[in-house]
């Protein structure tokens, strides 16, 4: 889908999303649970339809329900069965491991990037505890307790993945790191909801730190479970200088530094009656570090590229094996905007020009980057053309609904 967008100052609010990572881990949770459980959320994008299609396909029932999703708990899991990841991440991970634990035969349909995206050290650390590959996204066998042994700076995906899993193995089983762990809060995340169901997951010690899983004799399911708003997402309306409802102040969520970082740059944010508002009018150049916030890079990249001086990102390793090369993508965007960003290899180097010119770019195939073009036309003097505009379904389906309710303007072109 291609869009023009005509440059505005949105100046309205909107209610967040429903956050993705608190989503897909409520509703593992409710699969494996010992009763039924009602999951709310306001929306479902095509990453947590993976997860719907996975909890489903190990033999969980999923039904609609009233503002959420009813998750029957599974019965009887299947002997073998092939599971439609679309392009999450999140649900290859995270289900995986369950299949392995559960001892089902599965094979995991992986498209768009997600084929490529890495899996190895997973693998290696399943492979020691009775589990075997054929290729990198068919398993067999039934997984085994013990210690496991994980990078900490490649996923942290991978260790939500095996707490979910050993939590379902008899005994006790240790998540052991090998290196710094990258964007912890999302295991804070992991952590937090499988406390809401019953399962506690502790600290272990450890050089780079280590976590131990004893065996669940059920998860215990609250009768509803409500997902917070997503904070990554809302980034962008708050980019914009909008006010942004249904966002916890105390969120678990990494992503929840965007404040953090948008006063750094010279912004301000205010929390008041359950609204953060923020003013993006006038920003200078700062630098950071985008280890533990990989999401919201693309937002802060186009502020850094209309604020006062030259601004540095640091930390973007992981950003070039998402939905697109993120680094590659962040500086089409910015550059095909007459922005300044350049890829330095170990950080980006955005030198800021007050306004950006407008004119053509594409998504990439990557949802945050075409929700990036949205912010990006609002600091333009020209109309803006984006191709991939449909990339948004991915996290946030309701996104150009909201731009338009926040002020934005935009139509369909051919």
């Amino acid at each position: 889908m291609k869009l023009l967008i005509t440059p505005s100052r949105p100046r309205k609010s909107i209610c967040a999303p429903p956050s993705k990572s608190f989503a897909h881990r409520a509703l593992i949770c409710a699969a494996l649970s010992e009763r039924e459980c009602t999951v709310k959320l306001t929306s479902v994008s095509q990453d947590i339809e993976a997860t719907l299609r996975a909890i489903s396909a190990i033999g969980a029932k999923v039904e609609a329900a009233d503002g959420g999703i009813q998750i029957t708990p599974i019965a009887n899991a299947p002997e073998s069965t092939v599971i439609d990841c679309g392009e999450s991440g999140s649900t290859l991970r995270f289900i995986l491991p369950v299949c392995a634990a559960l001892g089902i035969r599965a094979r995991f349909i992986c498209r768009g990037r997600l084929a490529v995206r890495p899996l190895g050290d997973l693998r290696r650390a399943l492979e020691e505890h009775g589990i075997s590959f054929d290729g990198d996204h068919a398993i067999d066998g039934r997984l085994t307790a013990g210690e496991f042994f994980l990078p900490g700076n490649v996923s942290s995906q991978y260790v939500t993945g095996l707490i979910f899993a050993l939590s379902l193995l008899d005994g006790e089983s240790k998540i052991t790191l090998t290196s710094p762990l990258l964007s912890k809060p999302y295991v804070d995340i992991t952590r937090a909801v499988c406390a809401s169901f019953g399962i506690t997951v502790s600290d272990g010690g450890g050089d780079f730190g280590s976590f131990t899983v004893k065996r669940a004799k059920n998860f215990v399911p609250p009768s509803e479970y409500t997902v917070e708003g997503d904070w990554s997402n809302a980034a962008f309306a708050l980019a914009m200088s909008c006010r942004v409802s249904g966002l916890s102040p105390d969120s678990l969520q990494g992503d929840r530094a965007f404040c953090d970082i948008l006063e750094k740059l010279g912004g301000r944010i205010t929390f008041t009656d359950g609204t953060v508002a923020a003013d993006t009018s006038a920003l200078h150049a700062a630098s950071f570090d985008a280890g533990d916030i990989p999401d919201i890079v693309p937002p802060i990249a186009v502020l850094c590229a209309v604020a006062d001086g030259e601004s540095r990102i640091s930390g973007i390793a992981r950003l070039r094996i998402k939905e697109s090369d993120r680094v590659k993508s962040v500086c089409d965007l910015i550059n095909s905007l007459g922005g300044n960003c350049t890829d330095c290899g170990e950080e980006l180097v955005i030198r800021g020009v007050g306004s950006l010119a407008g004119g053509e770019c594409s998504s990439h195939g990557d949802h945050r980057i075409a929700m990036s073009a949205a912010l990006a036309s609002c600091f333009c003097r020209n109309d803006v053309i984006l191709c991939g505009a449909e990339a948004v379904s991915k996290s946030y389906p309701e996104f150009w609904e909201d731009f338009r309710r926040l002020g934005g303007s935009f139509r369909e072109i051919s």
